[in-house]
Parts: C-alpha cells; sequence; structure tokens
C-alpha cells in the first residue's frame, strides 16, 4: 500500500494524537509500509550516480531515519529531550514533534528544538574533544619542562641594608643617638663659643645598645618515592627553587611589615611617636583610596637629606591608577604630573622625585597606611645565620610510608638603625623611612 506523503502525515497525526506508548504497535506498522516504500524507490532507480534531486526531496525523509533508530533501541524516549520531570507521555510528544518535522516540507516550518536535541544526544558524531567518543584514542604529548611562575625579586637586601652573617645567635652592636641637633648633636655633644681664656664645658655623646636575635623561617616538604622516580622532571630541584623563593619573599615582606615579635622589625611597625618611621597624614578632606600630588611631595619633605640619593619608593601595584593621574594645581588649572611625554603610548614612569619605584605586593593594599613607602634601606640592619639557607633532606623520618622529606631553613633578623626620627636644628621631624598615613 504506497501512501502519499499527505496521507502518511495525516495517519501519524493520528497516531501522535493520543501521546501513550499504546501508538508504537501502529506507529511501527506505518513506519513498515512507509519504510518499505522508500526501499522500492530506491532500488528503482539506476546504479552509478543518485538522481538529480533538484526540489531537495530526499531531504523530507531524513526524519523518517530519526524514527527508524527509535525503532531499534526504546531507552532513547527516555533521553533529557522528552522525558520532561513530572510528566508522562515522553514518546507521545515526540511522535508530535517527528510529524510536525515531516511536515515541515508543506508548511515552510522547521525541525522541533526538542526533536534537534534528541538527535544530537542519541547520534554523537564521534570526535576527539569527547573522551568517550574518540577522546581516548587521541594519545597526548608530555612536555618534560614546567610552566614555572617566579615570585617578586629580594629589594631590601640588594638595597644597601647592613648585612652582618653570624656564627652565633645574635649580635650586639653600639649605635648613635640622634635624636635633635637643637642645641647638641649624636645625643650630647654640644659646640660652644667660649670668650678668651673662657671656660670650657665638657659634652659627651649618647649611644645605645642594637641587638639582632636569629628568628627561624621554615619550608618542609614530603615527597613519595614513586613521584620522585616517576616524574619526568627533577622534582627535588623544584622543590628548593620554589622553598628557597617562598623563604626569600617572607623576610623581605617582614622587613616591611613585621612585628618583631619572633621575626624582623618592618617598617610599619616601627611607627610610633618619636620612633624611626614618620608617617605623614593625608590632606584636609582628602577622599579615602586617594593619591595626590601634595602627597608625594609632603612625604619627600620628611626624608632625611643625607637619605634622598639612595632612597627608593615602594608602592602597591593598586596605587597606579592614582599616580597615573596625579595633577599639580596651578592657579584656576594645572595639568598631570606622571604623564610621560608621549602620554598612554610611552611607558609609564618608574620614577618619583628623581628616585626609582617599584611596585611591589609587600606594600600595603590602596589607601592603608603603607601602600606606599619612601626608604633608605641603608639605614636598616640585616642579620642572618652565616651560609644563608640550609637545605636537607631525609628518608628514614617517613621511611615505613616510602616517602622523602626536604627541609629549608633560613635564620635571620633585622630592624632600622635609628630609634628616633630627627629633630633637625630648624624644621619639622626627619626620617630616612616616611610613609602615607590612611586616607581618611
Amino acid at each position: 500500500m504506497e501512501l502519499t506523503e499527505e496521507q502518511f502525515a495525516e495517519k501519524l497525526k493520528q497516531a501522535a494524537s493520543d501521546g501513550t506508548e499504546a501508538v508504537l504497535p501502529r506507529f511501527e506498522s506505518m513506519m513498515d509500509a512507509k519504510l518499505a516504500e522508500l526501499a522500492k524507490s530506491q532500488k528503482a532507480e539506476p546504479e552509478g550516480e543518485p538522481a538529480p534531486d533538484p526540489d531537495n526531496k530526499a531531504s523530507e525523509h531524513i526524519w523518517v531515519k530519526e524514527v527508524e533508530v527509535l525503532r531499534t533501541d526504546k531507552s532513547y524516549m527516555a533521553s533529557a529531550a522528552y522525558d520532561e520531570e513530572g510528566k508522562d507521555g515522553a514518546f507521545g510528544r515526540f511522535l508530535k514533534d517527528v510529524y510536525t518535522a515531516g511536515c515541515a516540507p508543506y508548511t515552510g516550518g522547521g525541525v522541533p528544538e526538542r526533536l534537534a536535541k534528541w538527535s544530537a544526544v542519541t547520534k554523537p558524531t564521534m570526535n576527539e574533544g569527547t573522551d568517550e567518543q574518540g577522546g581516548f584514542l587521541v594519545p597526548s604529548d608530555f612536555g618534560p619542562h614546567l610552566a614555572a611562575t617566579s615570585l617578586e625579586p629580594e629589594i631590601v637586601q640588594g638595597r644597601g641594608a647592613r648585612m652582618f652573617n653570624l656564627r652565633g645567635n645574635r649580635i650586639s652592636m653600639p649605635a648613635d643617638v640622634d635624636a635633635t641637633h637643637i642645641g647638641s648633636f649624636f645625643g650630647g655633644v654640644t659646640v660652644y663659643r667660649p670668650d678668651e681664656a673662657g671656660a670650657k664645658t665638657p659634652s659627651k655623646p649618647t649611644y645605645r645598645q642594637m641587638v639582632l636575635t636569629l628568628h627561624k623561617l621554615i619550608v618542609f616538604v614530603d615527597v613519595t618515592d614513586e613521584l620522585i622516580e616517576d616524574a619526568a622532571m627533577s622534582v627535588e630541584a623544584d622543590i628548593s627553587r620554589k622553598a628557597r623563593a617562598a623563604i626569600t619573599f617572607t623576610k623581605d615582606d617582614d622587613f616591611v611589615n613585621g612585628t618583631g615579635v619572633g621575626m624582623a622589625l618592618g617598617l610599619l611597625s616601627a611607627i610610633t611617636p618619636g620612633g624611626p618611621v614618620i608617617s605623614v597624614p593625608a590632606r584636609p578632606a582628602q577622599p579615602a583610596n586617594t593619591i595626590i600630588y601634595e602627597n608625594i611631595v609632603d612625604m619627600w619633605a620628611r626624608l632625611f637629606s643625607r637619605s634622598q640619593s639612595n632612597s627608593i619608593w615602594m608602592v602597591n601595584q593598586d596605587t597606579f591608577p592614582q599616580l597615573a593621574t596625579m595633577n599639580m594645581a596651578v592657579g584656576a588649572g594645572g595639568g598631570p604630573v606622571f604623564i610621560p611625554a608621549g602620554g598612554a603610548s610611552a611607558a609609564p614612569y618608574a620614577t618619583l622625585m628623581g628616585r626609582p619605584m617599584i611596585t611591589t605586593e609587600k606594600c600595603q593594599a590602596l589607601g592603608t597606611q603603607g601602600d606606599i613607602i619612601l626608604a633608605d634601606w641603608s639605614q636598616y640592619a640585616i642579620a642572618q645565620k652565616a651560609g644563608g639557607i640550609k637545605a636537607a633532606s631525609s628518608i628514614h623520618l617517613y621511611f615505613n610510608y616510602d616517602k622523602q622529606v626536604f627541609r629549608f631553613v633560613l635564620r635571620y633578623d633585622g630592624q632600622p638603625t635609628w630609634a628616633i626620627d630627627l629633630t633637625p636644628r630648624r624644621g619639622a621631624t626627619v626620617s630616612p623611612f616616611v610613609v602615607l598615613a590612611t586616607r581618611p
């Protein structure tokens, strides 16, 4: 029995109308007849190249192949496309979509979205992007070289800090006391202008004792024997590189932020009334989280004059937008002060007041005291155990677990060589270390 496309579509519509599994026998019977008709028409064509299909009639039967696949595996009917939660009749919904797709050549419609989704899920093309569909067949190459990252370089120790390599655990040394130049110098040295044959008044300098006691920084790593033996790279060398970098970073950070308890005394912990570090206040009514040109000028004005040629700026990276947009007011106008001659097309300046500016995460966040620091690190003392970072390894600690351990130790200390800021003969106090206070 041959059916026209219109007659078959009508019967399919009737079969799909009740939307239950009971339609499956009727539907399969109609499909057998239709597929037999298609097979008969295909045999009638001569061998060789397929007959021309100017009206694209073959595409009208693509949906029939979808149903043929369904008949061979009824589990597809419960696919995500049709098995709607809380609703029965998944197969009925499928038949309705097939009917819609089958009528598309006559109605000008398209393939329903659910049917397209079902087809994609149930008949995927083999590809290497999905492991189960071919990806497992494609071997992966392995690069023996690690895509390594690095920490920022050490700042303080390479900027003229006074270094002491110790054989013992601590070092004591005398240090000058030079708190004021009003009336005397170095804590008591007085200059007189006596009359002829006048009496001379004796004076003397004052000293204090500075003590550096070593504290310990440790990195401890345990690694299985299997990883050491099987890795395509040297695990020991990689651990050593990372441990040394981490210890060096932490030590450098302590010179800025250390509390002095179990660690070095950092600059930000030495900001006390009369202490060695000066905190420059924000300008009146200055908004929070800002840096203005006047802040930079104020900080430079409080730097000890002998330290100007040795000083560096340390800034948190968050400060860059503020620095790059600083303006100097001139009357009712003004202009930018940190923009290079080429504007945004040129490399940003790396100096302030002619001194190097180093961007570092060791400074505090924007708006917080310590987000920008002006420092002469030659006025900072560092002590560490002779030999620097000591490395050791052992197979015995976790021998029964087949593990090796690697230990890296640095013993160190640090503090400013100044105990107090300096009151000059005339003017405000100065110091080799100046920071910008919190805004506001």
